[in-house]
């Protein structure tokens, strides 16, 4: 069984997590890039946030966490997770089980980043994605975009990886929307 994965809760395990990564270093939201931490003289980033999309008219709640920082095995980690109450037959449950790269989206688009991984589908399978996101505006403005591709789709965003893990039989999935409530979050120090 999966415990829910909140907001408030990826925002309390991010700031353990920086808080461990940094020597307890400040962290500041929205500082348009990776700065490093003059405590432990580790250069870190980080988003996180949740609440609710749109797909289709429909509410999809979900949750999210990534980080990235030298000396963390791969470069960084995190996770996010979906729920998508459209698809006709049962409710599709997208969690995120491994990071292959984080990265800034471009050297104009500083408050987004490019998260590329390994998901399930409803607690099952290997599936490839690719996470975009985007922290625009306030919290509850509706501004902050999240962009996700996955399955057959994110096969060209895996680069160099073993792209042969995949279980996605040509399933592909993909929503874009704006955080409709809720917020995305840059956080780095």
């Amino acid at each position: 069984m999966h415990t829910p994965f909140t907001r408030r809760g990826a925002i309390g395990v991010m700031a353990a997590a920086l808080a461990a990564l940094a020597g307890a270093a400040t962290v500041h939201a929205q500082d348009a890039s990776p700065a490093a931490s003059p405590a432990a003289g580790v250069t870190m980033d980080a988003i996180a946030g949740g609440g609710v999309l749109s797909q289709l008219g429909v509410e999809v709640p979900f949750s999210m966490m990534f980080f990235a920082a030298p000396g963390v095995d791969g470069g960084g980690g995190g996770t996010f997770r979906l729920v998508d109450p459209t698809i006709e037959s049962a409710p599709l449950t997208i969690e995120g089980t491994g990071v292959i790269s984080y990265e800034q989206l471009s050297e104009a688009a500083t408050h987004g980043r490019r998260i590329v991984g390994w998901s399930t589908i409803n607690g099952s399978g290997n599936y490839p994605f690719m996470l975009q996101v985007e922290d625009l505006g306030e919290p509850g403005s509706g501004e902050d975009v999240f962009n996700l591709v996955l399955g057959e789709a994110a096969i060209p965003f895996l680069g160099g990886e073993d792209k042969s893990g995949c279980d996605c039989g040509g399933f592909g999935y993909s929503l874009r929307s704006n955080v409709m409530a809720g917020d995305i979050t840059l956080l780095v120090p």
